[in-house]
């Protein structure tokens, strides 16, 4: 991947971002960088950069691709009050394994899990 003005200020916007933005948030600070960059222009760059394994694309169900700073492996909380994602420390392979049991016909490798609930911060809200 050659080097751009556009996609190094892409990468450093998630880099400096621990809220898993979307495209569309990245696209808003850049823009005022660059405001000519295109949407399209934004994705596909932060594409290329979860491809390389530079950054990490996050799933969590609801249709919008988010991108995290940590491309380690880790997985998700999602609270289903403010929709904020958090990031969850990962479960080894074996601890998912022992937990399944026979019910996987197989030996997993690797897993994607989002969990679902209300943050800490929405549950103090809802007690005030």
């Amino acid at each position: 991947m050659r080097y751009s003005r556009q996609r190094e200020a892409i990468r450093a916007c998630v880099m400096d971002r621990s809220d898993h933005p979307t495209a569309q948030d990245v696209y808003r600070e850049v823009l005022e960088t660059f405001p000519r960059i295109s949407v399209g222009t934004v994705y596909r760059n932060l594409m290329q950069l979860a491809d390389a394994g530079e950054i990490r694309l996050v799933d969590v169900g609801d249709g919008t691709s988010r991108f995290d700073c940590n491309a380690d492996d880790h997985q998700h909380f999602k609270c289903v009050e403010c929709n904020r994602i958090f990031d969850v420390a990962s479960i080894e392979p074996q601890a998912l394994e022992d937990a399944l049991g026979d019910s996987v016909p197989g030996m997993p490798s690797s897993f994607v899990l989002t969990v679902y609930g209300v943050c800490d911060e929405c549950l103090k809200e809802s007690q005030d």
